[in-house]
């Protein structure tokens, strides 16, 4: 009986169940902002394979010249790189709080021998 509740214990070797049911809500967020990001700035750069053929029409601005789907494709770059740096500095930022989420339990001369 003592095993199944160990889970919840904080130990030396193995973080508490409090642990994963905090990283989890980190990792559903940057999954859905990357897919949802990615998502637009590609439906921008690819706009203009279709502008004429699809009314791409954005609320305020119906995509219906050339012209305006080359400005919608640098728009859909920029956002594209954007997009790159926000993603890349979100996975840095929860990397750092998850290591010390995880690294909290442990006492000081654990934590110098973790492998980062």
């Amino acid at each position: 009986m003592g095993k199944m509740f160990s889970v919840f214990i904080k130990s030396k070797t193995q973080p508490n169940i409090f642990c994963h049911i905090i990283s989890y809500p980190f990792g559903l967020l940057s999954f859905v902002l990357t897919i949802t990001f990615l998502g637009i700035s590609i439906g921008f750069i690819t706009a203009h394979f279709s502008y004429q053929t699809w009314n791409f029409d954005l609320y305020i601005w119906q995509i219906d010249t050339l012209f305006e789907s080359i400005v919608l494709f640098i728009a859909g770059f920029i956002l594209l790189i954007f997009i790159l740096f926000l993603c890349n500095w979100l996975a840095a930022f929860f990397k750092k709080f998850i290591q010390l989420l995880f690294n909290s339990h442990l006492n000081k001369q654990d934590r110098n021998i973790q492998i980062m």
